[in-house]
């Protein structure tokens, strides 16, 4: 049982907030902790970044004193991917926090939450009778990994399947740690009578055009999440003469010139494609419901281990969505939604397969398995699961 005593450091040691992806979930277990009236602060690296958004948090944000040596070695790790530039950005960060500890110190938390090993393993050190949550989302810092298993006032929370293996095989033992997958926002399901609405509207044969969207980041880390097959679809649109138009939201302002500039290229015209710039999570999620179908297509990296967070918000939007066939979709989705998966890229055959679904008399039982699978992955749920596992234990 959680008690009034409970007190949380969340440390992270980037930039907070940003729109990146790790200030999306970092944000969404603090609302968790505020809404529980849970004591907490997050200690961070400063950021000029704010979207209203991160408006309810903002007062818990304790921005960590830097020492100018270290924002050198910052700048220094950021020209290269060597194992060189890694170690200055570790040693950056040990600066930083000891520079901090004293602080986190006087906060005098019970439990300190990160989602990085040489973080953990710091104030496993330093701070030694606080309690460790452990989000593992890649599996970067096994020499830290290989040191915390020493310790007994920590748990794992891998947030997937692969993450869990690579646990199960660096440590040859399930003790202390437990899957526990990234969240959504707690959303009202549709209705029944309002997803049947929604499909009579899509199977409408005088419905003037058929909006296809993808919401989220173009390039994330410097890879693809495979928009490149919107893209093409759009070109086939144009090519056909198609009623359909493409809209890709959430472009950063270089992926903005950038694919902007592959658009004129290619002479799509707005009619068949746009190219739209980022917004806040929230607008985002209200976005969603702006369109026929939502298209989620491949990430084009094999080194990536993340969620599949913008799925679930795909699904529980309501929407039919098209989910491009990978392994982290098909590891984490049921078998039953295999049929929103698409196989081949070709914009033909992507074509093809969504018209089959929209039109296929099973559409509302997919939506409906849909929202009711996401549904039990909320932020509520995940945040309060792991404290409740740290605590008891």
């Amino acid at each position: 049982m959680i008690s009034d005593g409970t007190r949380i450091s969340y440390i992270i040691g980037s930039q907070f907030p940003t729109s990146r992806a790790y200030g999306v979930t970092t944000r969404e277990t603090l609302k968790v902790f505020k809404n529980h009236s849970i004591d907490f602060k997050i200690f961070c690296l400063k950021s000029l970044y704010f979207d209203q958004d991160f408006e309810e948090v903002a007062k818990d944000i304790v921005n960590m004193r830097t020492l100018y040596f270290s924002k050198i070695l910052r700048v220094l790790s950021n020209y290269g991917n060597s194992k060189l530039n890694y170690i200055i950005w570790r040693l950056a960060l040990f600066l930083d926090l000891s520079k901090n500890l004293s602080t986190i110190r006087k906060y005098a938390p019970s439990i300190v939450w990160t989602r990085d090993p040489f973080i953990a393993y710091f104030f496993l050190k330093f701070l030694s009778d606080v309690k460790v949550v452990l989000e593992v989302h890649e599996s970067v810092g096994k020499v830290f990994y290989k040191k915390l298993i020493k310790f007994s006032n920590i748990k794992f929370f891998p947030i997937n399947k692969e993450n869990n293996v690579f646990l199960r095989e660096l440590f040859s033992t399930d003790f202390n740690y437990e899957i526990m997958p990234m969240g959504i926002r707690s959303q009202v399901a549709l209705s029944s009578k309002e997803i049947s609405d929604y499909v009579e509207v899509l199977g409408d044969v005088n419905r003037k055009k058929l909006k296809i969207g993808y919401i989220g980041a173009f390039e994330p880390n410097g890879y693809s999440k495979g928009i490149e097959d919107l893209i093409d679809l759009a070109v086939y649109f144009q090519n056909k003469s198609l009623p359909c138009v493409v809209y890709l939201l959430g472009a950063s302002a270089n992926e903005l010139q950038k694919y902007n500039n592959i658009k004129n290229k290619l002479n799509l015209s707005d009619q068949y494609l746009l190219i739209l710039p980022h917004v806040s999570h929230s607008e985002a999620l209200l976005s969603m419901k702006k369109f026929d179908v939502l298209i989620l297509p491949a990430y084009k990296s094999k080194q990536y281990m993340g969620m599949p967070i913008k799925m679930l918000e795909y699904l529980i939007s309501g929407r039919v969505t098209f989910i491009g066939d990978c392994e982290l979709y098909r590891n984490f989705l049921p078998t039953y939604l295999y049929r929103l998966i698409y196989s081949s890229s070709k914009p033909e055959e992507l074509y093809s397969f969504i018209n089959s679904l929209i039109q296929s008399n099973d559409l509302q039982k997919y939506l409906e398995l849909g929202i009711n699978f996401a549904s039990n992955f909320t932020w509520e749920k995940r945040t309060m699961n792991i404290l409740e596992s740290v605590i008891e234990k």
